[in-house]
């Protein structure tokens, strides 16, 4: 075998190459933290000044949706801001001391240790954990907030506590309470699905759902089009936003029952809908083809006439038999019910639904439209979008439009159709609009 002589003849260029790679196992570039092995020497150095060693577990693992939903840029950017999140929450409730380190590169599993004297140890792993729940329970929804995303995150976090062993090694010791706390995470996860499970289904059977209405506004004359249906949980339960209501029941599996007691009170309530006004219902892809879903939604029984009813076709699982899904569609429209694409410019909602579908209305998703009149992308792409709609004969209709600047930057590029809390606030029954200016 030949020897490979290139760092002793100073080949600097692939030692580089391998220092980047070693590099890339020790340090996390998107993070800016370190993996578990470097911060190993800390924690034996805590053990070896006879303190005991506390590790906490944060599992964000959960949240891996978002990447296939939304992509793994934006999942990237979901996690260098986690990171720094946590390094401010740490630094808040430890005062030096620790070391925060990340599972991988890229990984979501993030682990804090800490040295203790025996005595404070068992206070102070709980007082850290109350503080850990209150601070990132408080601030995670303003960083979901940020990205433009609304859903239920989920953090599991597990601990656990480790004296010095003369008959283990450290580095095993220490690995063995990385895994322990991790499982306690992994348990907790399990504990809070099963209680979201739970919760949700007793607000179902008690039928303890609200129903509000927020107008969709045309601009020129300055009028309501229609009123878009939103459900609600009771309050102080967190499940206050529609997003998050649907997005738990998806992941427990109880999206069609979900579905149909909000569509039959919202329906109920929506008896008396202003004249020559549409009343916009959301409705995931896999509930249209539920057969029981399809019999009541066609049926003669329904409080208002079919043709004043807009199906919001919102894709929480993708599409993957388009013609099947086409027929099924057909049927509705065959009633004299319209359809809109709903969350167009983010998760499923892709070119290929639109292509596919030829809704009737085109709604885009609120985070093309935050601060559009400061973005010359969004700009460029809301009029092609708006280019699109108008060949194929669909309405466009922007969402989520909260400022006078936003709305001058849409009217400006000829979008006559929109939604936000800047024409309206979610009331019942049909709140008014709210004057603007000409």
């Amino acid at each position: 075998m030949k020897e490979d002589t290139r760092f002793i003849q100073g080949d600097t260029t692939a030692l580089k190459v391998e220092y980047l790679k070693l590099k890339s196992l020790t340090y996390d570039v998107l993070t800016e933290l370190p993996t578990v092995p470097i911060i190993l020497d800390q924690a034996k150095k805590f053990l070896e000044s006879q303190l005991s060693l506390g590790i906490f577990c944060f599992d964000f693992s959960e949240n891996l949706e978002l990447e296939k939903i939304y992509g793994w840029s934006l999942y990237d950017k979901f996690l260098s801001y986690v990171s720094r999140l946590l390094k401010e929450t740490v630094a808040t409730c430890l005062n030096g001391n620790h070391a925060l380190a990340v599972n991988g590169p890229r990984d979501s599993l993030f682990y804090v240790v800490f040295g203790q004297h025996r005595e404070y140890i068992r206070t102070e792993m709980a007082y850290l954990d109350e503080n850990f729940k209150k601070i990132l329970a408080a601030e995670l929804p303003k960083l979901l907030s940020r990205l433009g995303i609304e859903k239920n995150l989920q953090v599991s976090i597990g601990y656990t506590f480790v004296e010095g062993e003369s008959q283990i090694r450290d580095e095993r010791l220490i690995y063995y309470a990385l895994k322990e706390a991790c499982e306690m995470a992994n348990n907790m996860a399990k504990r809070s699905r099963d209680q979201q499970v739970q919760g949700l289904r007793s607000l179902i059977e008690r039928r303890e759902i609200r129903t509000l209405y927020q107008p969709i506004v045309c601009i020129s004359p300055y009028e309501a089009l229609g009123y878009e249906l939103l459900c609600l949980g009771p309050e102080g339960t967190g499940y206050e936003r529609p997003t998050l209501l649907f997005d738990l029941a998806e992941k427990l599996g109880l999206t069609l029952e979900l579905e149909k007691i909000c569509k039959e009170q919202g329906l109920e309530r929506a008896r008396h809908l202003p004249e020559k006004t549409l009343l916009f219902i959301n409705v995931d892809a896999a509930s249209l083809e539920d057969p029981d879903f399809k019999l009541w939604l066609t049926s003669e029984a329904l409080p208002l006439p079919p043709d004043r009813l807009v199906l919001e076709i919102t894709e929480r699982t993708a599409i993957t038999n388009f013609k099947k899904y086409r027929e099924g569609i057909h049927t509705y429209r065959q009633k004299g019910i319209q359809i809109a694409v709903d969350d167009v410019g983010s998760g499923y909602s892709s070119l290929q639904h639109l292509a596919e579908l030829h809704p009737d209305y085109i709604k885009v998703d609120m985070s093309l439209v935050r601060d559009i009149d400061r973005n010359l992308i969004k700009q460029s792409l809301l009029e092609t979008l708006l280019n699109f709609s108008n060949k194929i004969g669909s309405r466009l209709i922007a969402e989520g439009v909260e400022t006078r600047e936003e709305f001058l930057a849409l009217k400006q590029l000829g979008l006559k159709y929109l939604q936000g809390l800047y024409f309206a606030g979610k009331g019942e029954p049909f709140p008014p609009l709210n004057p603007i200016e000409n």
